[in-house]
């Protein structure tokens, strides 16, 4: 391919894919690497590397691991050291990321065989199955995980966060055309499972209602075969695709089902052994849509309580979920108001009050742990002087890359249709595209009009919702906009504050907030160290305000945020 063809335009930035290549080929687990545009269903284009590994003995791990601490200006860091140390084996080698997928799978199996690509560890069983059985696939998948910190690690010592591929795929071998190129079509437009997993492990539709929603599975997710037993996350699902998920199941089966189902069964055949159970609760008055909601189950350890931004919706915090680790207890709280029925709440005291009893059903007594991204974090902070005023502690609060309150709501002059074209620019955001909406064409429209204009154009940009989902999107997000909370006679809490590194592109609600917080963000912990037990801890992390909760990013946020939690 030529230079120009291997140049792309992401999120405004011209990214060329050979540096990419080129830095990946250094890596000591690296064979061979291709880096590839992957586009086409909502959420926009994202880059994913493709790697055949490398046979190797010795190598030096860039992983970071966080140990100690240093004060400045009344905030405090972390310092870092190289986690290479803790990856030397007896004899003083250092160990390849892939040493411990090998020795798990040799214990299995006896690898027989000339295979040249460790990084599978594995031979393959038969023509291209790459995984003799279920066991295998689970080790691999690890095993892939591990890979990625390790390369996303070694990459930010050279490349700017936005050329730094969201996923990294290990693949036996890479695929070739006719004239012996590198055949970056196919590895562009295959599902990722597929060029991972044969067919024939696929477990095909048992029933009517499993065949419905794998068909819908699909149609989201671009893949042509979904196997009932394949999770909607795993096979590149996100909060966005959810969305347009469930509006398809809507259409099909009549119902608005809450997004928060899809943590308690990411699969096919579990949504469908549980979907009529769900329905007849929306039926008989039982309660779907409650605050609280449980990601990820965990041990006894103390669980975390997170809040979202201003949109409400919890489905975003996944990823940070899964990141922080299987034993870790994580709770979402989405908003009232998402199932297009009720109000939303209004009052951030309320609300606050509201969440603290939906988290005593799960945790009856203190200490908590507690945190927010953008508005939540000052739900969060009004949830923690609640609680201490009921006599509870509360150990931590973690902000995600917001100020303090500022005390003055947002477009209180503002027509439905700034509020609407605000979200357009917003969801634009998001998709990683620009919605080409016209400022004098909307607002000659009524209300109504308005909110079908918005909604069939992000239909014909692939992001396919219902006019419920949207228009509780909108009376949600402007109802927390509109909230000009002032804490007072906060008492003091630890608080850690993580910042993106990056500035997303403004949008008017965003430059609102902006210009509210300008002076506060003077003050480096901002504004946070009036409300703290001791010094703030402050950190910096890759991505910005939205992209800093999603891959790769999230992983460097997860292992900071891990840190504190170890130490509670």
């Amino acid at each position: 391919m030529g230079r120009l063809d291997n140049q792309v335009k992401i999120r405004g930035f011209r990214i060329e894919l050979g540096e990419i290549e080129a830095a990946l080929n250094q890596h000591p687990d690296v064979r061979e690497a291709v880096v590839v545009v992957r586009k086409g269903a909502p959420g926009g284009k994202r880059l994913s590397a493709y790697i055949v590994c490398a046979e190797t003995e010795n190598r030096e791990d860039s992983l970071e691991k966080y140990t100690d601490t240093e004060e400045t200006d009344g905030a405090r860091r972390l310092k870092t050291k190289s986690q290479s140390d803790e990856n030397r084996s007896s004899s003083g080698e250092f160990q390849p990321a892939f040493a411990n997928y090998k020795q798990e799978s040799n214990q299995r199996k006896q690898v027989s065989g000339n295979n040249k690509f460790a990084c599978n560890g594995l031979r393959p069983s038969s023509g291209n199955s790459m995984y003799s059985s279920e066991e295998d696939w689970q080790s691999f998948m690890r095993f892939r995980e591990t890979l990625g910190r390790s390369l996303r690690s070694a990459l930010r010592e050279k490349l700017p966060d936005y050329m730094i591929p969201s996923d990294f795929i290990p693949i036996h071998a890479l695929p070739f055309t006719h004239n012996g190129k590198v055949d970056r079509r196919t590895l562009a437009e295959r599902p990722i499972k597929a060029l991972q997993r044969p067919e024939k492990d696929l477990t095909i539709p048992r029933t009517a209602k499993e065949e419905s929603l794998a068909m819908i599975w699909g149609e989201v997710l671009g893949i042509e075969r979904v196997g009932i037993h394949d999770d909607f996350f795993e096979l590149g699902g996100h909060s966005l695709l959810a969305v347009s998920l469930m509006a398809r199941i809507e259409q099909q089966f009549g119902k608005q089902l809450p997004l928060s189902v899809l943590f308690q069964g990411a699969t096919v055949a579990e949504l469908a052994a549980r979907i009529d159970t769900i329905i007849d609760a929306i039926g008989d008055g039982s309660d779907p849509w409650r605050p609280l909601v449980l990601i990820r189950k965990g041990d006894s350890r103390l669980p975390f309580f997170c809040l979202p931004g201003a949109g409400g919706n919890i489905l975003y915090l996944h990823e940070l979920a899964r990141h922080l680790g299987e034993n870790q207890p994580f709770y979402g709280l989405q908003a009232v108001g998402l199932d297009g029925e009720r109000e939303p709440d209004t009052r951030i005291e309320e609300m606050a009050a509201r969440y603290i009893r939906e988290i005593q059903t799960v945790q009856a007594h203190g200490p908590y742990l507690l945190g927010g991204h953008s508005f939540g974090s000052w739900v969060a902070l009004e949830m923690a002087k609640q609680l201490q005023e009921q006599g509870e502690g509360v150990v931590r609060l973690a902000v995600f890359d917001t100020t303090v309150p500022f005390g003055q709501p947002v477009g209180m002059d503002w027509s439905e249709a700034d509020w609407i074209i605000d979200i357009a620019h917003i969801a634009g955001r998001l998709l990683g595209i620009e919605l080409n909406i016209s400022d004098d064409e909307l607002r000659q429209l009524d209300t109504e009009g308005q909110l079908g204009h918005l909604h069939g154009l992000l239909g014909q940009n692939g992001w396919d919702l219902s006019m419920s989902q949207l228009q509780a999107l909108v009376r949600i997000f402007k109802a927390n906009c509109q909230m000009d909370y002032v804490p007072k006679d906060i008492p003091p809490i630890p608080i850690s504050l993580f910042k993106a590194r990056e500035s997303a592109s403004v949008t008017r609600s965003g430059a609102q907030m902006a210009a509210f917080s300008q002076q506060i963000k003077q003050d480096p912990t901002w504004g946070w160290g009036q409300y703290a037990a001791g010094p703030v801890d402050v950190h910096e992390v890759p991505g910005d305000h939205y992209t800093m909760m999603s891959l790769p990013n999230v992983e460097v946020l997860a292992e900071r945020l891990r840190y504190y939690i170890a130490n509670l």
